[in-house]
C-alpha cells in the first residue's frame, strides 16, 4: 500500500520559503500585477460554457497543474497570502490533507514572522486598514471553492474498498441512517433497521467505509489524522493572531474551515481508536509491557473489556467505578459534603432493575411510578415479570450500543 508522503516541511521546503527574500524587501515585491499572477488566477477559475455561433464548448474545470506551475514561479519572488491560498487549493488536489496542512502552516508562518511587510500590505493611507488581508483569509472559508475542495480530500484509502472523504461519509451517515451495522467491527453507532420495503440506499454504507479503514495502511491513516489535527491548529492560530493584530471588529471568523477539520477529526478518531492506531502514544505502559507479537491481542482484549482509549465510560461497570472515584474525592478532600451519601445510593441502585429502583426510591412504589408515567407500560400496570423482562432488554440494548466504538 501507499506509504505516507513526506513531512510538511520537506513537502514545501518550508525553511527556504520563510527566509527573507532580501534585506530591503523581506517579502519581495507585490506581484499582483505581474503577468504570472494573473495567469495563476485565470487558471484557477476554469472556463464556463461557451458558444460560438452554432458551436457549443463545454465548461472546463480549473487546471490545477497550471496553477501550481505559476504558484511555484511566484513563491521564491514574493511572500503573498493570496499565493498561499492558491497553493492550498493546488495541494488539496495533488497531495490531499497532508498538502493542505503544509500550505496552512506556510500561511501561519507568513503571518507570524512577516506581519508588517507581508503582501497584500496593510493600507497605510487608511490607518493600516487590514481589509485586503482579511478578505484574502475569507477566501479559505468560501463554500463554493476552498471548503468544497478540502471536503473532497480523502480521509481513508483502501485498494480493496476504495477511498472516501468527508462528503461520502456524511452522505453514508444520512442515506444509510437506519442500516444495521456490525457494532463490534464498524466504529459507528448502531441504528434501528428500517422497514424491509424501503428503497435501498445508494452509495457506500458506513460498514463499507469502516471496512476501508480496517484495510487501509495504518501509517497513512495516522499521517492523515495528524495533518487534519495540525490544520485545525493552524487555522485557530491564524484567526487568533489576526484578531490580536487588527481587533475583533475587523478580524475574520474562520470557524467554517476550523469546524470542517474538527468534523473530520470527530469521524477519524473513533476509527483509529478501534484499530489501535496511535495507542503507543496514549498507553505507552501497555505497549512497553507487550512489545511482542501479542501486543495487538492485548489491545483487542482491552477493548473487549470496555476500555476506551479516550477515557469515555462505555459500560455500566465503568460508570459504577467512576462513581466510586468521585465518592473517594469528596470523602478525602471535602469530608463535610453530603454528596457521597447520595452518590453511594446511586451506586447501589445502579445494578438493580427499574422496578427495584422505584420501590427503593418511593414508599408507595408502583403508585408513585404510575403518577410519573401516566399509567403506561408494563411496570405502571403492575406486571412485575414483564417489567423485569423489559429492563433486561434495555440492558442488552445498552451493551450492544456501548460496544459499537463510536460514530
Amino acid at each position: 500500500m501507499a506509504r505516507p508522503r513526506k513531512s510538511s516541511v520537506a513537502l514545501l521546503e518550508l525553511e527556504e520559503l520563510l527566509m527573507p527574500i532580501s534585506e530591503e524587501l523581506p517579502c519581495g515585491e507585490d506581484l499582483e500585477y505581474d503577468p504570472v499572477f494573473g495567469e495563476m488566477e485565470r487558471a484557477a477559475q476554469g472556463k464556463g460554457d461557451q458558444q460560438f455561433g452554432e458551436t457549443f464548448v463545454a465548461a472546463e474545470a480549473a487546471d490545477w497543474r497550471e496553477v501550481r506551475k505559476h504558484v511555484d514561479d511566484l513563491l521564491p519572488r514574493t511572500k503573498d497570502m493570496r499565493v498561499a491560498v492558491y497553493l492550498t487549493r493546488c495541494l488539496a488536489q495533488s497531495d490531499g490533507l497532508v498538502g493542505v496542512e503544509s500550505s496552512l502552516k506556510l500561511l501561519r508562518c507568513y503571518l507570524e514572522d512577516f506581519w508588517e511587510p507581508l503582501h497584500p500590505q496593510l493600507d497605510a493611507s487608511d490607518n493600516d486598514d487590514p481589509t485586503y488581508r482579511v478578505n484574502t483569509l475569507a477566501m479559505l472559508c468560501d463554500t463554493a471553492t476552498v471548503l468544497n475542495e478540502i471536503q473532497a480530500c480523502s480521509l481513508v484509502s483502501s485498494r480493496a474498498m476504495g477511498q472516501y472523504g468527508l462528503l461520502q461519509i456524511r452522505e453514508a451517515g444520512e442515506t444509510h441512517e437506519h442500516e444495521p451495522v456490525e457494532p463490534q467491527n464498524s466504529g459507528w453507532a448502531d441504528d434501528d433497521s428500517a422497514d424491509a420495503d424501503e428503497e435501498e440506499p445508494k452509495g457506500p454504507s458506513l460498514a463499507v467505509i469502516a471496512a476501508a479503514f480496517t484495510d487501509a495502511d495504518p501509517a497513512v491513516l495516522q499521517a492523515t489524522e495528524e495533518a487534519v489535527r495540525l490544520s485545525a491548529e493552524h487555522v485557530g492560530a491564524i484567526e487568533y493572531l489576526v484578531t490580536q493584530k487588527v481587533g475583533a471588529a475587523q478580524a475574520v471568523s474562520m470557524k467554517p474551515l476550523r469546524s470542517l477539520f474538527e468534523e473530520m477529526l470527530d469521524l477519524m478518531q473513533p476509527q483509529l481508536e478501534r484499530l489501535g492506531i496511535g495507542i503507543e502514544e496514549e498507553f505507552p505502559e501497555l505497549v512497553a509491557e507487550n512489545v511482542g507479537d501479542d501486543a495487538t491481542d492485548q489491545v483487542a482484549m482491552a477493548r473487549h473489556q470496555g476500555i476506551q482509549l479516550d477515557g469515555r465510560i462505555s459500560t455500566r461497570a465503568d460508570a459504577i467505578k467512576a462513581l466510586d472515584k468521585v465518592c473517594e474525592y469528596f470523602e478525602t478532600s471535602e469530608p463535610s459534603s453530603p454528596l457521597p451519601l447520595l452518590l453511594r445510593r446511586a451506586q447501589r441502585l445502579a445494578s438493580k432493575s427499574f422496578l427495584e429502583i422505584i420501590r427503593d426510591l418511593a414508599p408507595d412504589a408502583l403508585s408513585q411510578a404510575e403518577a410519573w408515567g401516566g399509567g403506561a407500560g408494563p411496570i405502571l400496570e403492575g406486571n412485575a415479570e414483564e417489567a423485569v423482562s423489559y429492563e433486561e432488554q434495555a440492558d442488552s440494548s445498552e451493551e450492544d450500543t456501548s460496544s459499537s466504538g463510536g460514530w
